[in-house]
């Protein structure tokens, strides 16, 4: 798919199927049109994990595509809300830096689950 078609379905679920979940990413970023934002790799796998649901594949690649989803959300929520790059989370060797992991410990748990519970609705 051509990323204005990808931005344009993820737009429209964010406001059906994911409104949950975008109010509460914008909440923390502070920024309401932060699903706007995001990089096409994101909306790509957002797609795909709503895709995958749909066509139930298998609960490994389900799973996979899920945790892709949470940690890239929760990197750019993190760097939103504290003004930096994604690659400013990291040092050198790719660790968050220890004041960013508990923080986005938590949000990625709560994206998890929003998008789970989401799914089973």
């Amino acid at each position: 798919m051509k990323e204005k078609k990808l931005k344009k379905w993820v737009n429209e679920w964010w406001n059906t199927k994911g409104r949950e979940l975008r109010d509460f990413l914008a909440d923390l970023s502070g920024d309401k049109s932060f699903h706007e934002k995001l990089h096409v790799t994101d909306i790509v796998n957002i797609y795909n994990f709503a895709k995958s649901c749909k066509v139930q594949i298998e609960s490994d690649s389900e799973n996979y595509l899920l945790k892709e989803i949470c940690v890239e959300l929760a990197e750019n929520v993190l760097a939103s809300k504290h003004g930096v790059s994604t690659n400013d989370l990291f040092d050198e060797d790719g660790s968050f830096y220890e004041q960013y992991q508990d923080e986005f410990d938590k949000l990625y748990d709560q994206i998890e689950g929003l998008l789970s519970v989401d799914d089973e609705n």
